[in-house]
């Protein structure tokens, strides 16, 4: 019941846990409402989607600059993607996949192993963007990985999270994802 009268959210930019009120409405940002102000969910569903479909332009973006970039760009793009894809992933381990697990073992499985290629993936990017010699394979491999993992946690993971996670976890998973969002000042529309 503690999902019926409070929601979370990415709005603004900022993590937020606010109380229901009875003219709550749907938004494309996660607060879904019914009659009388009681909620059917948390919020978290679309702000982890949110954030995923973001994670997912940022590695397109990656491999924007390594097809066209100077390997400073491709540093600093690197080191900013990572950055935010650590942080959501650790969110997701820490906070949203133990509970899957208990309930979901086998779906929980495939995104357990997603992770781990998409860590490798993130690992060998690093070694060459260390060289100044990135390939543009293996970037288009993580932007692949990346998409088949979200495939995963969209349509099951974060629906499911919506009631299975309670407000601390949440709250919790939320800020750890916000606290390692890097300034982009090209970027205002981008919470």
């Amino acid at each position: 019941d503690r999902h019926r009268r409070w929601w979370l959210g990415y709005l603004g930019g900022r993590v937020q846990l606010r109380r229901a009120s009875k003219r709550t409405t749907l938004t494309t940002r996660g607060v879904m409402a019914t009659t009388g102000g009681e909620l059917t969910t948390s919020g978290l569903c679309a702000a982890m989607r949110f954030d995923h479909e973001r994670l997912e332009i940022g590695a397109r973006h990656l491999l924007e600059c390594v097809l066209f970039g100077r390997a400073d760009v491709v540093e600093q793009a690197f080191l900013r993607f990572r950055t935010e894809m650590m942080a959501h992933l650790e969110a997701e381990r820490r906070y949203l996949l133990p509970a899957f697990e208990r309930e979901r073992p086998a779906s929980a499985k495939l995104i357990r192993d997603d992770h781990v290629l998409i860590h490798a993936l993130l690992a060998t990017i690093g070694e060459q963007v260390a060289r100044r010699s990135v390939m543009p394979a293996i970037v288009r491999k993580l932007v692949e990985a990346l998409h088949a993992n979200g495939g995963r946690e969209i349509g099951e993971l974060y629906p499911w999270a919506e009631t299975g996670v309670g407000v601390e976890e949440s709250r919790a998973a939320l800020e750890l994802i916000h606290q390692a969002e890097t300034d982009r000042k090209h970027q205002k529309w981008m919470p």
